[in-house]
């Protein structure tokens, strides 16, 4: 039997590349930043596809918003207030760029790449707790909030949410 080493002009990334190293050698002009072709592509009316956005509901009584909804939402926010309108059973979520020692503020918990709301208090005041994790689809609305903010997220309990209940046999879930 026989082995074969990958040839050597192959050329393989290394983790330290950056896209302006990671072009040298194959053209003279660095690759610009992701973000102003996006911004560039929006500017032209495109649509940029982030990723998926969900925020689970929680059987601990915590929201968790995913690494998308985060990235696009709630980047460089310490907080959110949290609101219930009983009429539309809609959720509320506006993120605040400070924490605030208030009972309508819940903070937003950071720890190994997740983010989440304990919201304990607000399931139990609007009945909201869930015997499974469900995920729902928030919309951004740039009408709530009132003029101190450029909006906030919605999520329609009307809608149906996707059950999550894939639990390792160790008892750990990956919500991402």
């Amino acid at each position: 039997m026989r082995f074969f080493a990958a040839p050597p002009f192959i050329y393989s990334k290394r983790d330290s590349d950056t896209p302006e190293t990671a072009s040298k050698g194959k053209d003279s002009h660095p690759e610009p930043p992701v973000d102003e072709i996006t911004d560039s592509l929006t500017d032209e009316g495109f649509d940029i596809f982030h990723g998926r956005e969900y925020i689970s509901f929680r059987t601990d009584s915590h929201l968790a918003p995913n690494p998308t909804v985060v990235e696009q939402h709630l980047e460089g926010k310490e907080a959110v207030i949290l609101a219930y309108n009983e009429d539309s059973n809609e959720v509320a979520l506006i993120p605040l760029s400070a924490d605030y020692d208030r009972g309508d503020v819940y903070s937003l918990k950071r720890s190994d790449g997740s983010t989440v709301i304990a919201a304990t208090g607000f399931f139990k005041e609007h009945d909201l707790s869930v015997d499974q994790t469900v995920r729902y689809s928030p919309e951004w609305n740039g009408d709530i909030g009132g003029n101190n903010v450029p909006g906030g997220l919605v999520i329609d309990l009307d809608e149906d949410g996707e059950v999550y209940a894939a639990a390792s046999p160790s008892g750990s879930t990956d919500e991402s």
